[in-house]
Formats: structure tokens, C-alpha cells, sequence
């Protein structure tokens, strides 16, 4: 069987980027091992990154969303500093799961490819690398390939139920699943 390779990836940020669950300050977030690097092998294939992540912390009085721009700021300028770019970061900062922009619902994924005019890119174009079921579930609401990274958080049976329902691949780390899928 031979391996899919995207040029346009979406990835969630905690849990797959970060290793903190919660972020709510600059300090509390911390870079998982090999992310940077997966960021350098995005950046030296040319391929399209967007970050997609659920900020409820916001409604919930957690943090501002001048404190998450600052924590976004640092973390592009730590990504830049070791040659890795993101395109763009949509966040969702409502903690009803009814929002359409909230994972499970696929609204992030459609407004980045709306905005960047790729509205027509199609499940062999374009993936979602997250760590938990309702990134899968975004991404496959969107029409994109999820693809899932092991982490600390959220595994249950629902978690491993949709990954083998949707064939979804499970990778250590960001780093691999970027290079199985560059």
C-alpha cells in the first residue's frame, strides 16, 4: 500500500504541538519533542500549515485573547527562529459545541480554506493532524484525511473506535506523521 502525501496540513496545537493541556499564559506553553523539526521539514517541502485549535479558555474567563495572540507571537517566532513557518492560526474561542468554528465541527478548517481559496482541495490535498477525536471528526466533516498523533490526553474507547471506523494512522509524534506524509 503506498503512503498519501498532502501538501496542505492542518494541526491541532495542544497535545500535538504543545505538551501543556492547558495554556493560558506565554510560560505554560512548552514545544512536544521534534515538533520544531517537523516545522523545518514542512517549511523545506514547501507545504501549506495552518494551526486549528479549540480556545474555550477564552469564554471560560481563562485567558484573553490579547494573551493568546501573545502566546501565538511566541510560539511563530520560536518556529521561525528554527527555519519552520505557519501560514496562518485559526482559533475557536467559544466553548459551545454547537459554534460550527469548535472540533468537531469542521468550521476553522473551511474558513482557512476559504480564505486561502482552496475551497477546492480535496481529501488526497489536504490533511488534519490532531490528537484527539474531535480533531478526526473536524477533519472529516471538512472532506480532509485525519491522521493522529499518540499523546496523554483524551484516549478512550471512542478515540480508538473512530480511528479504526476511518483507517486513521497513528503516529508517535508531529515529526512522524509530517514525514510519513510529505
Amino acid at each position: 500500500m503506498s503512503r498519501k502525501t498532502y501538501n496542505i496540513f492542518f494541526l491541532d496545537r495542544d497535545g500535538v504541538i504543545n505538551a501543556n493541556k492547558f495554556v493560558n499564559t506565554v510560560e505554560d506553553f512548552e514545544f512536544l519533542p521534534k515538533s520544531l523539526e517537523a516545522f523545518q521539514l514542512l517549511k523545506r517541502e514547501r507545504k501549506t500549515v495552518f494551526i486549528a485549535t479549540n480556545q474555550g479558555g477564552i469564554e471560560a474567563g481563562y485567558l484573553t485573547e490579547e494573551t493568546l495572540q501573545d502566546i501565538h507571537d511566541n510560539m511563530r517566532g520560536e518556529i521561525l527562529k528554527t527555519n519552520g513557518y505557519i501560514h496562518e492560526i485559526y482559533y475557536c474561542p467559544h466553548l459551545d459545541t454547537e459554534c460550527y468554528d469548535r472540533k468537531p465541527n469542521p468550521g476553522m478548517i473551511i474558513k482557512a480554506l476559504e480564505q486561502y481559496n482552496l475551497r477546492d482541495c480535496t481529501e488526497s490535498e489536504c490533511c488534519f493532524i490532531g490528537d484527539h477525536v474531535t480533531d478526526w471528526q473536524a477533519a472529516v466533516a471538512a472532506g480532509i484525511n485525519p491522521i493522529a498523533v499518540k499523546s496523554d490526553r483524551y484516549w478512550d474507547q471512542d478515540a480508538y473506535r473512530f480511528m479504526n471506523e476511518h483507517k486513521i494512522p497513528l503516529y508517535d509524534n508531529l515529526y512522524e506523521a509530517v514525514f510519513n506524509h510529505i
